[in-house]
């Protein structure tokens, strides 16, 4: 586990260097592979602690939530919404797979209705200019709300070792709508290095739990 950590983790960090270098020299196309290319170590991370525990990762949601960042890290320069609907899809299936490890309970409402509050009281100035992409903008934190809500929940409900997963869905939610911020209204490049950090910490802290749960 510790070699596969490490060794993902330094070329996830690599990826992430490489795009914004090419992003910064306006050569997209190569920007937006490293981008992929650094989440799609936190993919293969996933697959291969689901195959160390003989387990098919094909069969698990939590590895294809993790694909689905993958491609949606390249979609979502290209086209917001559709990006939007890839993360959204990720979040879906982290949902699903939260609901498999144990079963909601009304703890995670009340989190859920403290995290999106908070979210529209920081965003309070950009909802009322957004037009035709406010109803996905409401949508979609509502549904990474949920995700983080119920994730915050499985080390009390499922076991201690869901802690880097519940850590990560958190930071997951953070990234995210500081993602969503430089997108709409646009972020300084040490916010964009600070914000795709936290979303290596996030897809480090998911994927991890290929090896520690299955």
């Amino acid at each position: 586990m510790i070699i596969w950590t490490v060794t993902c983790t330094i070329l996830m960090a690599l990826g992430t260097t490489l795009y914004f270098y090419f992003q910064y020299h306006d050569k997209k196309a190569l920007s937006l592979f490293w981008k992929s290319f650094a989440s799609g170590m936190m993919v293969l991370l996933c697959g291969a602690g689901l195959a160390s525990q003989g387990l098919p990762f094909w069969e698990s949601l939590l590895f294809w939530g993790l694909a689905a960042c993958c491609v949606a890290d390249c979609v979502l320069e290209l086209h917001f919404i559709a990006g939007m609907g890839a993360f959204g899809t990720a979040h879906v299936l982290f949902i699903l797979w939260i609901i498999a490890a144990a079963p909601p309970v009304w703890q995670s409402i009340v989190i859920w209705v403290v995290l999106y509050s908070i979210t529209g009281i920081l965003y309070r100035k950009i909802i009322p200019t957004l037009g035709n992409k406010l109803v996905p903008f409401l949508l979609y934190p509502a549904v990474l709300m949920a995700m983080a809500a119920m994730a915050l929940m499985l080390p009390f409900t499922a076991g201690p070792r869901y802690w880097t997963s519940a850590g990560g869905a958190l930071v997951f939610a953070v990234s995210d709508l500081l993602v969503a911020k430089g997108v709409l209204v646009g972020n300084s490049r040490a916010c964009q290095h600070f914000t795709l950090a936290l979303y290596n910490v996030a897809l480090l802290g998911l994927s991890l739990a290929g090896w520690l749960i299955g």
